[in-house]
């Protein structure tokens, strides 16, 4: 069976989309759920991975606020959860409660956040917003993420052997 590399790149978005759970909480403002304009503001996001799935590497979080009026989402600002405004890897990293309307996050690996096993539940991520306006809105959270290829190409797994003589005189 031969494969076009385009169908590893699908199978993988496919994987996540399918096999991965993205559970974003209310947003809240303390313990309540009523929010006024100008208020901070706060919600949670957990991964969940299927069991028996592929451990997934290089997690990133991509949050919006629709409609984008409605409220600012706040940057990480540290070297262990940076954030950008982009998937571009070249721009420079927002600082700490920055209000942006798209938050991308690529958190460092020692986080917690960037790796989650077959059948795990990631961490709870928090997430600041500030509010702005008044009227209904809604938050996601869109995640992007490499496989692990020793989940894939376990070693030890057995592979096609050729072999050739040859004669040494």
């Amino acid at each position: 069976m031969s494969i076009i590399l385009t169908d590893v790149l699908a199978a993988i978005a496919g994987y996540v989309r399918q096999n991965v759970t993205v559970n974003v909480s209310e947003v809240t403002h303390g313990h309540s759920s009523v929010l006024h304009p100008d208020e901070s503001a706060e919600f949670t996001v957990t991964l969940t991975n299927a069991p028996g799935g592929i451990r997934l590497t290089g997690i990133v979080y991509d949050f919006e606020v629709d409609p984008p009026e409605a409220a600012d989402l706040l940057a990480f600002g540290s070297a262990l959860m940076p954030s950008r405004t982009g998937l571009d890897l070249s721009q420079h990293p927002l600082q700490e409660d920055e209000p942006v309307k798209r938050l991308i996050v690529r958190p460092a690996e020692a986080t917690g956040y960037a790796t989650l096993d077959p059948g795990q539940a990631g961490p709870v991520f928090e997430v600041c917003i500030r509010t702005r306006k008044a009227g209904d809105a809604a938050v996601s959270c869109r995640i992007y993420a490499s496989i692990d290829l020793a989940s894939v190409f376990p070693a030890g797994q057995q592979a096609r052997t050729t072999n050739r003589t040859f004669t040494v005189q």
